[in-house]
């Protein structure tokens, strides 16, 4: 009899064991259609083990501060660090409006599908509010494409992240022309700086008057979760005339100038000559 392929520690409930007669042989063969054989708490973990080549992309079990398994995709390319998928955002929806309680809870969506690349709808696992890193990524058409880093160096889970800081600068340093560049925005939409006098863009803006406001209570006219906001006047605080991200406000998001709302598409944007909603769906990881 020869056994292969298992290892000497208890294995997880949900691996799949396929027993196969060869030559008289019995072999035992596991499959890790979401495995989890390190225990891992982020697809950074299996990435640091040394899964970190494409053949690893793919559906793998997470422990929970709970102690139980769930599924996430994990990007485990072998430049990328180990992304794991939390979210993905359909722009036609407004689950992650500037106002939603999605942003700061630790409620889930859809988790059945967390490692679907395919489904369009509305995802939330559990990472988005146990996994504590110092980036997040969004790629804004799909899972792999018109991707940007935000590098915030908060060490801090996401529900957490837009719960409590507030005005983040990230790393990078975006501007409206950069960030339109990676999220693939092309003419006939515009975000060059001839047209904008003054903007920002990060994480978690509450208000462009008081960048200490808390976007999730204290915003009065803008709010920008993930992205840039920015207006015509290079002397006003009010960034109310641009938009373009995840969660982002403007004059012209149904709620005018003054006051910001959960009715707002969660891909709604804003530049010199149109405003709307990008019917596409939205991939954000965590790292």
């Amino acid at each position: 009899m020869e056994i292969r392929s298992v290892r000497k520690r208890q294995l997880p409930f949900y691996y799949l064991i396929f027993v196969v007669m060869q030559f008289g042989n019995l072999t035992v063969r596991l499959t890790n259609s979401g495995s989890n054989i390190l225990n891992a708490r982020s697809c950074k973990d299996f990435y640091e083990s040394g899964h970190n080549s494409g053949t690893f992309s793919g559906a793998h079990f997470l422990y929970g501060n709970d102690g139980h398994p769930y599924q996430v995709y994990c990007d485990l390319s072998a430049s990328s660090g180990g992304w794991t998928l939390v979210a993905r955002i359909d722009g036609r929806a407004n689950a992650f409006s500037p106002k939603s309680s999605q942003w700061t809870n630790d409620q889930v969506i859809n988790p059945t599908t967390a490692a679907d690349l395919t489904d369009r709808r509305t995802m939330k696992n559990k990472a988005w509010s146990t996994i504590k890193g110092n980036k997040l990524k969004v790629c804004y058409n799909g899972a792999a494409t018109h991707c940007a880093v935000f590098t915030h160096n908060k060490n801090t889970d996401l529900a957490t992240l837009f719960a409590t800081h507030f005005s983040v600068a990230v790393q990078e340093a975006y501007t409206f022309s950069s960030l339109s560049g990676l999220f693939g925005v092309i003419p006939p939409l515009t975000f060059s700086r001839g047209h904008i006098g003054k903007q920002w863009c990060g994480l978690n803006l509450g208000d462009g008057c008081d960048t200490s406001a808390n976007p999730n209570s204290g915003a009065r006219h803008t709010i920008c979760r993930i992205g840039c906001i920015g207006d015509y006047s290079s002397s006003t605080c009010r960034l109310d005339d641009f938009a373009l991200g995840v969660g982002v406000s403007s004059c012209y998001d149904g709620y005018n100038c003054h006051a910001t709302g959960t009715s707002t598409k969660s891909l709604h944007y804003r530049d010199a000559t149109n405003h709307g909603d990008f019917h596409q769906v939205a991939f954000v990881y965590v790292q």
